[in-house]
């Protein structure tokens, strides 16, 4: 239990560092990046609900061809979704399992379905950079696998700084009580600032810390970034993942995790149009046999009253009436009949009395449990109207391509989420506006948003460009110099082994593939010489000989 509202309170948080896309709304505190998300309220404290590109993500007309899981003779959710863009690389992974460990940052949504864009042409993929939703910081690359995620710093005065940004996953009270370590000093090392001042949110980051001169100028040979720990690293060096077989593979790069991605989604697009294409035709079948039975039932052609329940039905099937259309198609499709998912108006008042006994014969109930409402020229207008319209949007996804289907969804999904972005932006600069009077008084509710604008950046800060350390740049080349003269080291010995012929033991255990009578021939029995026990004679008891 405290496992999954765990995971639930995780995917609804959408601080800075958490989740590029919430797939849950947090309705109440979920956490903010003060503690990285642990100031959470207490599960029974707090609300949740799909956020609303939930269902722009995981299609709907996904959800029938998903290998459902059973327990316990129940239905239960699938072995795993099929979204239309992969999820894994917009809000990330961080964990470990038993004997391995994966990480993998976040990246931009649109650029993804860019590169997705790019697949269904049949074209390369462009590099990606990792990203984070709403992080002002600037995030370099050191190498295809290695990256520099910096804070942002500007200087305010000779001898002030302010910080506005810091480092992803760099939590805004953990760094507090490192410049609270920084002031204060320790035995072995002094105070290197003076003072500094607090006007954090729970959104925003604001310090603004005072040094002296001299402190000032030993700080800015080492760098700021660097010396105010506004620097950190991450890369994609462990990225494991489970593919769609359940097998747990290593990925180098995320070029790999799209390319395993984009095969499998294009493929069940495939079974999504197959599917809908069923559905469509089912709904349209039985819309048709509906309406010409109004028809003929109105034109006097077809006369149920006063016969019975079985001559009605052979007359029916005698007529060429299908059987359920819809029922049946549902039964081929998922092996279970369900029920009528149609909305049409008189959904609700059909009869609910079966017109067979068995489910051997035709089922005609569709038919016969029409309300006589269905017998007025509106209706019968309706049920045509609704027919045509199905057959239009049948043969109108007959010509739509896979590809099609999946730009259309990516199109709609692009869409929301600019609409989503623009009214949570909106949100956020309606809170911070104030409204000042002359003389400097502020009208109604301005003293509450006047502490929120005290948070944002200063207009008149000069900002400071990040610089890579030279050590950073020189560790990273010797990791990777190192990495790939290993890389070249194997390939030579596999080459050399090839062209020798050498095997190593376990080459030779693979190809000699010993049987039974094979290993009793190469082992004996050792042959042990027991010398004969001698018998004694048998003793008489009562012999007084002994």
């Amino acid at each position: 239990e405290a496992s999954l509202m765990g995971t639930i309170i995780h995917l609804a948080q959408n601080f800075v560092g958490s989740n590029n896309i919430n797939l849950l709304q947090p309705i109440g505190q979920f956490g903010t990046r003060l503690s990285g998300g642990k100031d959470s309220a207490s599960p029974r404290y707090i609300f949740t609900q799909l956020s609303p590109l939930a269902r722009n993500i995981f299609n709907e007309y996904d959800d029938p061809l998903l290998n459902t899981l059973t327990d316990d003779n129940q239905k239960i959710e699938p072995e795993w979704y099929m979204p239309i863009l992969p999820m894994v690389l917009v809000n990330g992974a961080d964990g470990i399992g038993t004997g391995w460990m994966t990480k993998i940052p976040n990246f931009n949504p649109r650029e993804i379905v860019e590169n997705l864009r790019r697949l269904l042409k049949g074209k390369e993929i462009k590099d990606m950079k990792p990203w984070y939703k709403n992080f002002r910081g600037e995030i370099e690359a050191l190498d295809n696998q290695r990256f520099v995620v910096n804070g942002e710093i500007s200087s305010l005065t000779d001898t002030k700084f302010e910080i506005t940004e810091l480092p992803i996953k760099t939590w805004t009270n953990s760094y507090k009580e490192q410049l609270e370590g920084l002031m204060q000093g320790t035995e072995k090392t002094p105070a290197v600032i003076q003072d500094y001042k607090d006007y954090n949110t729970d959104r925003t980051v604001k310090f603004i810390v005072q040094m002296t001169p001299d402190k000032i100028r030993d700080a800015e040979k080492t760098g700021l970034h660097t010396f105010f720990k506004l620097q950190t690293t991450m890369s994609i060096t462990s990225m494991v993942l489970f593919d769609h077989l359940g097998v747990l593979r290593t990925y180098e790069s995320v070029g790999d995790i799209l390319k395993e991605f984009f095969p499998l989604r294009l493929e069940y697009y495939g079974k999504r149009k197959k599917y809908l294409e069923g559905l469509l035709g089912a709904e349209a079948c039985k819309l048709s046999n509906q309406a010409r039975f109004i028809i003929e039932k109105c034109d006097g052609t077809l006369k149920i009253e006063n016969k019975k329940k079985r001559i009605m039905i052979e007359e029916l099937a005698k007529r060429g009436y299908d059987s359920d259309p819809l029922k049946a198609w549902k039964k081929a499709a998922t092996g279970d009949a369900g029920e009528d998912d149609e909305n049409n108006d008189d959904e609700g008042s059909e009869a609910s009395a079966p017109t067979s006994t068995d489910n051997k014969g035709p089922d005609y109930d569709y038919l016969l449990g029409m309300p006589m409402w269905n017998l007025t020229q509106e209706k019968k207008d309706d049920i045509i109207k609704k027919r045509d319209e199905k057959n239009q949007e049948l043969k109108k996804l007959q010509g739509t391509s896979k590809e099609d289907m999946w730009n259309t969804d990516l199109d709609e999904f692009m869409e929301k989420l600019d609409d989503v972005e623009a009214k949570e932006k909106a949100e956020d600069k309606g809170d911070t506006t104030a409204v000042v009077e002359a003389g400097g008084k502020k009208k109604g509710r301005a003293k509450k948003t006047a502490v929120k604008v005290e948070t944002l950046p200063s207009a008149q800060g000069i900002r400071i460009e990040p610089i890579i350390a030279d050590e950073l740049k020189t560790k990273y080349a010797k990791a990777a110099a190192a990495k790939e003269r290993k890389a070249l080291k194997e390939e030579k010995v596999k080459k050399e082994k090839n062209v020798k012929g050498e095997k190593d033991e376990f080459d030779e255990m693979a190809d000699a593939k010993p049987t039974l009578s094979d290993s009793g021939k190469k082992l004996k029995q050792a042959k042990l010489n027991f010398k004969p026990k001698k018998e004694k004679p048998a003793r008489n008891p009562w012999s007084d000989e002994d």
